[in-house]
């Protein structure tokens, strides 16, 4: 994942690099202008003293600028790789969806949490360790300038400090990995309880949502507590270690200052440089724990984020094109559990409108899937155009077959986005004759901003069965030449639901197929074709 973050973004890393050196160096430099600022007090020269006070002082201040300028583009950097994997998933997952494979659980933990944890462990440590890299090597060629022992007592301080990270590398990487998955179950079971909480309500057993996914959010929270106490051990134990570096490094230069090696101003900024180093070495280390810690969710992201393709390409294109006739023949359909539905043989030619009946647990939703294509795995035989179902990309139904569904969703944005779906392909013109076929134009008249009334899943502007006409507005929009509806009038009053299906059945051109429970005599006399799935 660095690697392809440094290919897509190599301008701005670039940057960093550049900013990253030059805060580095600038401390650096400070530290040896500190050695002769040191020895002038000795030898007494204080006009050159103050000189080079002010020298350090104006070399720390560019060395601030630098440092806030390479942390603001290290963030633009992070956010903009966690922007590249979010668009990478959300395309695999929009692929997946044309094979109803998306799960919103799944698909909202990893574009939240998940990269979250991304971000704030693996793209984070990296930098920290990418910034320290630099710390590390201009900090040691100031203390090889020194004296070569001083270098040498930090090479063997930053090798044992180097061990640190391994002593918990793999703790860290299991713990990270336990807050992905808990997470992941956790928002599964709050999706399942919290959209049952009607039910939860009307039964007086609200105090079942705790009691449920307690134990939930127990398992999440004791997962950041373990994956903390392997973080503060390496961590602690790192500082200790740091903080004896430093004064073995100290110890070492007032030694050769004692016996005249080097001067005293040496001992001063060796001092500071080995706390530029084994600061540097000792955040590098914690940088390798964020690292092992993310490894896990580096690792997961790679994975759903290696593109996804689908086979779009359809041999009989111009039989979808042109729809003649749907036939159904010893068409049967058997569940994992055993459960065999067989259908009725029908013949269904362009135009013709079928009302499919039957009671709960009929296949009359199966049906559906099967006429869609969204199930290829029956018996006996199912034909468009004379041509097997089987032989078609299933992909191409989603071209032809409109569907209206007992249970939609409204967004929550303007009357129109929801119709058009925020296609800008769809005039207003379009827009207003899909309004008028669903029956809506009175009701969207008389509100003061028409189209751009704003609405959604819990809106109070439209009653459910007006909701309800807005979902079918989209097939009219659209214009396809076959349309499900199942119980898609449900919340529609019989008037007005009679008013939707006598509209559907005028348009010759429309095949149609409504699914309902119950039969209205008045409306089912629109048809010509019916299926009783309860005589099967």
């Amino acid at each position: 994942m660095i690697k392809k973050m440094i290919q897509e973004h190599p301008f701005m890393m670039i940057i960093i690099t550049i900013l990253s050196i030059s805060t580095n160096g600038l401390e650096t430099v400070a530290n040896l202008i500190l050695i002769t600022a040191t020895n002038t007090i000795i030898s007494r020269k204080t006009a050159l003293f103050f000189i080079l006070s002010g020298a350090i002082l104006l070399v720390y201040l560019i060395h601030w600028f630098t440092g806030y300028y390479a942390n603001i583009f290290e963030e633009k950097m992070i956010q903009a790789t966690n922007h590249d994997i979010r668009k990478k998933y959300m395309r695999n997952q929009m692929t997946l969806a044309l094979e109803d494979k998306l799960n919103p659980d799944d698909t909202i933990n990893v574009v939240t949490n998940d990269i979250l944890l991304f971000d704030q462990q693996y793209l984070k440590g990296f930098y920290k360790l990418f910034n320290c890299i630099f710390g590390i090597i201009l900090s040691s060629v100031a203390l090889i300038s020194l004296h070569w022992s001083l270098f040498l007592a930090s090479v063997i301080m930053t090798v044992l400090l180097m061990f640190v990270p391994k002593l918990v590398g793999k703790r860290l990487r299991t713990t990270t990995g336990n807050i992905s998955s808990n997470n992941d179950k956790l928002l599964k079971k709050l999706n399942d309880w919290t959209k049952g909480y009607h039910d939860l309500l009307w039964n007086n057993a609200l105090f079942q949502l705790w009691r449920k996914t307690h134990n939930s959010f127990h398992t999440l929270e004791n997962s950041y507590v373990d994956q903390k106490r392997a973080q503060q051990t390496a961590v602690q134990f790192g500082a200790f270690m740091n903080m004896a570096a430093q004064v073995a490094v100290n110890a070492l230069a007032g030694y050769l200052a004692i016996n005249n090696m080097v001067t005293f101003g040496v001992v001063m900024s060796a001092g500071n440089l080995a706390y530029q180093l084994f600061g540097a070495v000792s955040v590098s280390t914690d940088s390798i724990i964020l690292l092992q810690s993310g490894s896990s969710i580096n690792d997961k992201l790679v994975s759903l984020t290696k593109p996804v393709s689908v086979d779009r390409f359809e041999k009989h294109q111009d039989e979808i094109d042109n729809i003649k006739n749907i036939k159904l023949h010893n068409l049967s359909y058997e569940y994992k559990n055993g459960t065999k539905i067989k259908y009725p043989d029908i013949n269904v030619s362009k135009g013709d409108k079928v009302l499919i009946t039957g009671p709960s647990g009929s296949g009359k939703t199966t049906l559906i899937n099967l006429l869609s294509g969204r199930l290829n795995d029956y018996k006996g035989s199912l034909k468009l155009n004379n041509i097997e179902y089987s032989s078609f990309n299933n992909l191409s139904f989603l071209k032809i077959f409109g569907l209206q569904p007992q249970s939609y969703h409204i967004f929550n944005d303007t009357i129109a986005n929801n119709i058009a779906l925020s296609n800008d392909k769809y005039s207003s013109e379009q827009i207003n004759s899909a309004v008028k076929k669903a029956q809506l134009s009175e009701k969207i008249t008389s509100l003061s901003q028409g189209l751009k009334t704003l609405i959604g899943s819990e809106s109070e502007v439209f009653s459910g069965g007006e909701l309800q006409r807005v979902s079918l507005a989209r097939f009219f929009i659209r214009k396809r030449p076959i349309l499900i509806v199942d119980e898609g009038t449900s919340a529609l009053d019989k008037n007005n639901a009679y008013k939707v299906m006598n509209l559907l059945t005028q348009d010759k051109n429309l095949t149609l197929f409504v699914i309902t429970h119950s039969i209205d005599n008045d409306v089912l006399s629109l048809f010509n074709k019916h299926i009783n799935l309860s005589q099967e």
